[in-house]
């Protein structure tokens, strides 16, 4: 059933997109959230865990007040099972009929009791995982143990079983995050038969970030492996299509257009639209992101924070000077030198650029 209260705001929410407004009157109909920079481990091409950080208890009481007008609640870290309040404000959240979470996690810390609870809601689960074999993957994500991430695995597939909707569907779905870099590339066409084995019902490759040695194979154009990756990806594709596994790829192509729907991809264009079109990216309008440390941006793809949570409330960063301008730039398809590269560039799908209508799942 929906509630009055997201029916109206979601209302004004569209009719303020459709006339371009920039200051909204609408709240937020998405939200992600780092919870925590503490995770346990020490993966090689993250530094998060180099610093200590926690949401401040002022903004997490502000989530609750967000919770009524959201469709889509997405959870990182770190590691979010470290977080006090991940537990009260999820449960929270699962009152809600129309807010769909989704959760980043390694598995690590979900046992029996997080597993039925996860599951118990509609959520994607995000597990990270960099390696399919035990030799990659704990070179990659130190400290954790490959064999520990597969039992978690297998127990929130047993549980996704468990807990369906009025027509026996899991309430819950798995999908597996693999960021690609210079250790794991090769392990690329075994990533469709081991999300089958394991009951995953998506799969994302994503290039390697945030880190600008060897093992960022993008960055420095190691030609032996981005042919290896371009080789694999083609069969990787037609493999998951064969065989019913949603399939997502980051990755820039070198022989073929792998990204779906564009031609020309990598090639920065212009962005122009229609005054009778929506604007391409809906996210300044739709949804803010607080990353580690306390900045907010539209989305964590997003080069240009709209500022700290350290000094204004989400209430005040919802319409602050910046996201305003994002608002501006998108709707006037001036956004080259503000907005991503890779969303100036083609790289993801226009479907990416617009939280999905939750009147229509």
């Amino acid at each position: 059933m929906v509630t009055d209260t997201f029916k109206k705001n979601y209302a004004l929410n569209k009719k303020e997109i459709k006339s371009k407004k920039t200051i909204l009157s609408s709240q937020p109909i998405g939200l992600g959230i780092a919870l925590t920079s503490r995770c346990g481990l020490k993966c090689i091409m993250c530094r998060a865990w180099e610093k200590v950080w926690d949401i401040p208890d002022k903004i997490a009481d502000e989530i609750y007040s967000f919770l009524p007008y959201l469709s889509r609640l997405y959870w990182q870290g770190g590691e979010v099972f470290l977080s006090k309040h991940f537990r009260p404000l999820f449960k929270d959240a699962m009152k809600y009929p129309y807010l769909h979470q989704e959760l980043v996690t390694s598995g690590l810390f979900i046992d029996q009791a997080w597993a039925d609870l996860l599951t118990s809601t509609p959520i994607n689960i995000i597990y990270s995982i960099d390696g399919f074999t035990p030799e990659v993957y704990e070179k990659i994500r130190l400290g954790a143990r490959f064999e520990d991430m597969l039992k978690s695995a297998s127990l929130i597939n047993t549980w996704k079983e468990k807990n369906t909707d009025a027509s026996a569907r899991p309430l819950a779905t798995t999908s597996i995050n693999f960021t690609v870099m210079a250790s794991n590339y090769k392990n690329i066409p075994m990533a469709v038969d081991f999300a089958l084995s394991y009951g995953f019902d998506d799969l994302t490759l994503t290039p390697v970030d945030y880190i600008r040695d060897e093992e960022n194979i993008f960055l420095h154009q190691n030609m032996d492996a981005l042919k290896f990756i371009d080789e694999a990806l083609i069969i990787l594709r037609e493999k998951a299509s064969a065989k019913g596994l949603s399939f997502h790829c980051l990755i820039p192509a070198l022989k073929a257009d792998l990204q779906g729907s564009y031609s020309e991809k990598g090639k920065i264009r212009p962005q122009k639209r229609s005054k009778d079109k929506l604007p391409l990216c809906l996210w300044p309008w739709q949804h803010m992101f607080v990353d580690i440390g306390g900045e907010v941006k539209p989305h964590c793809v997003c080069p240009q924070s709209l500022g700290n949570i350290s000094d204004k409330s989400l209430e005040e960063l919802w319409n602050s000077d910046t996201m305003v301008e994002y608002r501006r730039r998108v709707a006037n398809g001036d956004m080259a030198g503000f907005c991503s590269q890779n969303c100036l560039a083609n790289l993801h799908q226009e479907e990416l650029f617009r939280i999905r209508d939750p009147l229509l799942k």
